[in-house]
C-alpha cells in the first residue's frame, strides 16, 4: 500500500478538482481542427508555431464565463500574445 504523502494529497486534491470542473484540456481533434484553420500560426502576431515558438488555444468567450472547448470559440495565440492578452484584458 503506498505511503499518503503530502504531494500525492496535493495531487489527488488536484485530480479531483478537474473531476469537478471538466477537463481543462481541448481534445486532440478540436485542438488540430483549430491549427488547421488558423494556418498554424498565431492569431495575433502572424509567428507560425515551432519548437521556440508554442502555440496554444484561446477561449473566446471564457471557460470560466461558459465558454465551451468547440472550434468556434477557440483561436490559436502564441503563448507570448496569449500570456499578454490575459494581462490586459484580465
Amino acid at each position: 500500500m503506498r505511503k499518503r504523502t503530502r504531494r500525492n494529497s496535493k495531487r489527488r486534491e488536484r485530480h479531483l478538482l478537474h473531476q469537478k470542473k471538466g477537463s481543462r484540456k481541448v481534445s486532440h481533434d478540436i485542438r488540430d481542427q483549430v491549427l488547421t484553420r488558423d494556418g498554424h500560426q498565431c492569431q495575433h502576431c502572424g509567428t507560425p508555431g515551432s519548437s521556440r515558438n508554442r502555440l496554444t488555444m484561446h477561449h473566446k468567450i471564457y471557460r470560466r464565463h461558459g465558454g465551451p472547448a468547440t472550434v468556434d470559440n477557440l483561436i490559436t495565440l502564441c503563448e507570448s500574445c496569449h500570456h499578454d492578452y490575459h494581462q490586459k484584458m484580465g
